[in-house]
């Protein structure tokens, strides 16, 4: 896409990717690939009590002692091997999924919005070509208190504010790209699905309230396909494998590792449904939720603006 910046901002839409949630989608601009190269889907769990599966970004139904070596889930090199600045919360700075979509970068972590400015302020500095930030509290604000709470309200403001900052921090020959990975959809507590219903039939589940991955118990793949129809009726899209790789949805040619962590029962939330899984406990309680392929969740700005620096 080529961005036309003689404008103070533009504005272009984008569709963000399925499944709707940073496992899916950070990973893209850092690899350079579809989502269906990385193979980052979601975690799963288990029916079983006590069980643990593997892993922190995978959709195996194995029990394990352990997650995966992060590299083995995402196998391609971030930023074609070069050392992207990243700021991040710096909580992340060792967790699975930064070493599989963040490992090689040079991590800055903060903790709070000035000290995000001040990291990014450093790097262009330090005459960095390409800096990657990310600012998480909008999201958890929606998630916590719906977009409808004066506490969203803030974030959004304080979001601006950094925004702001940032463009004053760029020189006029760069330029400030901001986007989304996501939108949001407010819950309503009467289309809850409680998935615990299927239990029988299930090895375990992964993915998120809004796309839902059933892995089927041996010998009932057959028979969980129409139980989980009769079950979600018309609140979800149900797929089995096949169907889901293809119609495209995940992409054209999902790789064998893409296809091997996709449920053999694929639930994909309609309206502001949820399939619910009883294991997830606080989870259940967010007050808006994303990762089906509604345009509330799918749609997401583009906007770029050049720097103001020495202006």
């Amino acid at each position: 896409m080529d961005l036309d910046l003689s404008t103070p901002y533009i504005l272009e839409p984008l569709a963000s990717t399925m499944s709707v949630r940073q496992p899916s989608f950070l990973p893209t601009p850092h690899a350079g690939f579809r989502p269906t190269s990385p193979g980052v889907r979601r975690q799963c769990r288990s029916p079983s009590a006590g069980s643990t599966v593997a892993a922190s970004s995978s959709a195996t139904t194995r029990t394990v002692s352990a997650p995966p070596p992060p590299a083995s889930v995402q196998p391609h090199q971030p930023s074609g091997g070069r050392r992207v600045p990243v700021v991040v919360n710096a909580k992340f700075e060792n967790s699975g999924f930064s070493r599989a979509h963040l490992r090689g970068a040079q991590f800055l972590g903060y903790e709070g919005a000035d000290q995000l400015v001040a990291q990014v302020e450093a790097a262009v500095r330090q005459q960095a070509p390409l800096i990657f930030a990310y600012l998480p509290d909008a999201d958890r604000s929606a998630h916590e208190f719906g977009l409808e709470h004066d506490a969203f309200a803030a974030a959004l403001v304080m979001v601006d504010r950094v925004i702001a900052r940032l463009r004053r921090a760029l020189p006029a020959r760069g330029a400030l790209v901001i986007t989304a990975d996501h939108g949001h959809v407010a819950v309503d507590p009467e289309q809850k699905v409680d998935l615990g219903a299927l239990r029988l039939l299930l090895s375990g589940m992964s993915g998120s309230g809004r796309l839902r991955y059933l892995h089927a118990r041996a010998g009932a793949v057959r028979e969980l396909l129409p139980a989980a129809r009769e079950l979600v009726g018309a609140r979800a899209w149900v797929f089995d494998r096949d169907t889901l790789l293809s119609t495209g949805w995940l992409g054209p040619q999902p790789t064998p590792l893409v296809a091997s962590r996709v449920g053999d029962v694929v639930l994909a939330a309609r309206g502001a449904a949820t399939m619910v899984d009883p294991s997830e406990g606080r989870i259940n309680s967010l007050i808006t939720v994303h990762g089906s392929v509604t345009a509330d969740e799918m749609l997401v700005p583009l906007l770029a603006a050049r720097g103001e620096a020495g202006r």
